[in-house]
C-alpha cells in the first residue's frame, strides 16, 4: 500500500479533510429561541397584574390570590404557556428543517432536490444492492434507504462535481462524492467515509475508502463482573468487491467522474487496532450498576463517533466519557504509552481506529 504520509491532499476549498458534518459541534442557530415555560408564565403573570392594577377602580377587588396554591389565573396562564411552548418549538423545528446541517427525513430529501442534478437518497433492496431510478419506477420496493448522516455528507459534497475541470473531475470533494455514491455489491454494507490523496506532478490519485459495519455487543464477564463490549461486525476494511465497485464506478467511460489524465487507485484504510480498559470508582451511595451502565453508554458513543477516516481517540474524549455523574475516579489502563500513561491514539487521514474491545471494571467506592 502507498503510504499516505508521503502524499498530498488534492486542491480543496475547505481547510480540513475531515469532511463530516457534526451538527452537535456547530454553534446554536441565532434564529432559534430558548424555550422556558417558567419564564413565559412569569411574564404573563406580570403583564396580567399590571393590567389588573391599571383598570382596577378605587376600592374595587384587589388581586390577592397570587400566593394561593389554587390561583385560577395562574392555572389559566400555565395552560396557555404550554401551547405557546408548542408553537415556539414548532417554529424552531421549521427553522432547522430548511438547513442541511439539521434537517432530517423527508425534509433532508427536499433539500437534496435543489442540489446539482438533484441528489436522491440511495435506496437499497433486501440484498443491500442500490436500486436505480428505473428499477424503482418499474415497481421495485426499497427494503431500506441511505441514513441521514450519509445522505447529508453526500449532499454537502455534491456541488464539487461542477468543478472547472469538467463535471466532477479532479477535486478532492468530487472524488469523495463519487466514491460514496458508488453502488455496492450484493450483501455489502454501504461505505461510511472516503479520503483522497495524490503525488504532485504524477496524476496518480489514491482513494481510501472505509466500510461501515459496526456491531458492538456488550456482555458481563461472569468471572470479573466487568462490562465487555466487542465489535462483532466486519470492521472498517472494505471487501475486494467494494473496492472494485468504487473503481469501476469512477472509471466508467460513459460518465465524466474523473480527471482526464488522472490514474485512479482505490485503497483500504490503515487500521489501528486498540483496546480500551478502564477502572471506575464511585462516590459513596451511588448505585454502581446504574453508573457503569452510563459510563458504558458514554464510552461506546465516543467509539462510534470516531469511526471516520482521520478521527483520533484522545485522552480528553475518553476521560469525558468516564466522568459521568457519580464517578469518583477513573483509571485508564489502555490505551497507554510505554510508560503506562494514558495516550492519544492519532491516525492520519487515511487511517481509522478500530476498537476491538472495551472493558470497564468497577473497583469500589472512592474515599
Amino acid at each position: 500500500m502507498v503510504d499516505p504520509v508521503q502524499l498530498f491532499n488534492l486542491v480543496t476549498t475547505t481547510p480540513s479533510r475531515f469532511t463530516v458534518i457534526r451538527p452537535d459541534l456547530l454553534p446554536p442557530m441565532a434564529v432559534l429561541q430558548s424555550i422556558s415555560t417558567e419564564d413565559m408564565i412569569s411574564n404573563r403573570m406580570a403583564r396580567f397584574k399590571a393590567l389588573w392594577h391599571q383598570y382596577d377602580p378605587p376600592m374595587a377587588a384587589e388581586y390577592d390570590v397570587g400566593n394561593l396554591e389554587f390561583d385560577p389565573i395562574r392555572i389559566n396562564q400555565e395552560c396557555n404557556s404550554f401551547f405557546e411552548a408548542l408553537v415556539r418549538d414548532r417554529v424552531n423545528q421549521a427553522c432547522r428543517a430548511i438547513t442541511l446541517a439539521f434537517a432530517i427525513g423527508s425534509d433532508l430529501d427536499a433539500i437534496g432536490s435543489r442540489y446539482p442534478y438533484g441528489v436522491p437518497r440511495l435506496q437499497y433492496d433486501a440484498a443491500g444492492n442500490v436500486l436505480t431510478q428505473d428499477q424503482i419506477e418499474a415497481g421495485a420496493i426499497p427494503a431500506s434507504s441511505e441514513t441521514d448522516v450519509a445522505y447529508r455528507m453526500r449532499l454537502w459534497l455534491s456541488p464539487s462535481i461542477l468543478s472547472l475541470n469538467g463535471p466532477g473531475q479532479g477535486t478532492y470533494e468530487s472524488y469523495v462524492f463519487w466514491a460514496l455514491s458508488a453502488p455496492m455489491p450484493a450483501g455489502a454494507k454501504p461505505l461510511r467515509h472516503a479520503s483522497i490523496y495524490t503525488t504532485p506532478g504524477t496524476g496518480n490519485v489514491y482513494i481510501v475508502i472505509m466500510s461501515d459495519d459496526y456491531q458492538p455487543v456488550t456482555t458481563t464477564d461472569v468471572v470479573t463482573g466487568d462490562l465487555v463490549t466487542i465489535d462483532q461486525g466486519s470492521g472498517p476494511t472494505p471487501s475486494a468487491a467494494q473496492i472494485k465497485a468504487v473503481y469501476d464506478y469512477i472509471n466508467d467511460k460513459d460518465f465524466a467522474r474523473k480527471g482526464l489524465t488522472d490514474v485512479i487507485s482505490v485503497l483500504r484504510p490503515q487500521v489501528t487496532h486498540i483496546k480500551i480498559q478502564v477502572q471506575i470508582q464511585s462516590f459513596p451511595g451511588v448505585d454502581s450498576k446504574t453508573l457503569m451502565t452510563q459510563v458504558n453508554a458514554a464510552v461506546n458513543a465516543v467509539v462510534a463517533n470516531i469511526r471516520w477516516l482521520g478521527a483520533d481517540l484522545t485522552r480528553v474524549l475518553l476521560a469525558g466519557a468516564i466522568g459521568q455523574s457519580g464517578t469518583y475516579n477513573g483509571k485508564i489502563l489502555a490505551p497507554v504509552d510505554e510508560g503506562g500513561k494514558p495516550m492519544d491514539v492519532v491516525v492520519n487521514q487515511a487511517g481509522v481506529i478500530q476498537v476491538d474491545e472495551i472493558r470497564l471494571s468497577y473497583i469500589g467506592v472512592g474515599e
